[in-house]
């Protein structure tokens, strides 16, 4: 059964592997160091299949200015998904529960450089 919720530090170690497992290359040094740090100060969504982090995004705390007016922006990252979760609509859940969670934080903007924008577009 999967469950979702706020991946806990505990937990971090999976976070980099899903990453490394969808993003290539792995990161090493600086860049590691660097993402390590987003990991630390960022709200991670997960999915998880018992004890296995399965899938996750991540929600980076940033401000935006449009127009001269500053606001507080979700930035959505490292989106990640195991192949064997894929298409069984658990993207979709982590996806609607990041968008509450940003809602509740004030954060009203988000943005998102997807691979694929009709996945994300009716989001």
């Amino acid at each position: 059964m999967i469950t979702y919720q706020i991946v806990q530090p505990n937990n971090y170690e999976q976070v980099l592997k899903l990453k490394n497992y969808c993003f290539r290359p792995a990161y090493e040094g600086e860049r590691l160091e660097d993402f390590m740090h987003w990991v630390n100060v960022s709200t991670i969504q997960g999915a998880f299949d018992q004890e296995e982090l399965v899938s996750q995004l991540i929600i980076l705390p940033l401000r935006m200015t449009v127009f001269e007016v500053p606001y507080d922006m979700g930035g959505i990252g490292f989106v990640s998904t195991y192949p064997e979760y894929r298409n069984a609509g658990i993207m979709k859940q982590v996806l609607l529960r990041s968008l509450e969670a940003m809602r509740e934080r004030g954060q009203l903007l988000s943005v998102l450089s997807p691979f694929s924008v009709s996945f994300y577009r009716h989001f």
